[in-house]
């Protein structure tokens, strides 16, 4: 009579032709006793840690906290980038005062890098657009300004127009729409 075949384990299967092999049925199963295979029990809690989901959890937490940086990078910004002075020059020409040009190039190079093109979506109320950011919420006080038409996107195609709706809002508002850049 040949052996049963072994498991990976080395476990002999049970043969069928004997009386091993649990029973199909469940009528004929004897009382108190399970229908079908066994489960077998893991042996080593320790190696076979990694298959239980509280585990599996807990590793991902673990590996998540591990990924996520631990400080915040901040952005190099440079006010005395050749964009800034090209800025301040159409400022000047807007009509912003010389005193406030450097404060100007600074609150530019914080916002977006005295880039006129920058849009940032994220911000409330609409985003904000071109190089000194301006809100979409002072889109109505911007109209009546006289520095748009009614698009906010008008303020990223022109830097003139741009600084002429931040002369407004700053000859109304002062530095405090800025707040966060203007003390850099």
């Amino acid at each position: 009579m040949a052996h049963p075949p072994k498991t990976r384990s080395g476990h002999r299967l049970p043969d069928r032709r004997s009386r091993e092999h649990p029973p199909h049925l469940s009528s004929e199963a004897p009382a108190g006793t399970r229908r079908g295979w066994a489960r077998r029990r893991l042996r080593s809690t320790r190696s076979h840690r990694h298959r239980h989901p509280r585990y599996r959890l807990a590793t991902l937490i673990v590996a998540g906290l591990l990924m996520t940086p631990t400080a915040a990078r901040a952005t190099y910004y440079d006010p005395e980038h050749r964009d800034c002075y090209y800025l301040s020059k159409i400022a000047a020409q807007v009509g912003w005062p010389r005193r406030e040009l450097p404060t100007l190039r600074r609150v530019a190079a914080r916002e977006s890098l005295c880039r006129n093109t920058a849009y940032n979506g994220r911000d409330p109320y609409g985003g904000s657009y071109c190089a000194m950011q301006i809100n979409a919420s002072n889109r109505g006080f911007l109209i009546a300004a006289g520095a748009i038409r009614g698009n906010m996107e008008e303020l990223r195609a022109s830097p003139s127009r741009c600084l002429r709706g931040a002369l407004a809002l700053w000859k109304r508002h002062g530095w405090t729409p800025w707040a966060g850049a203007s003390h850099a």
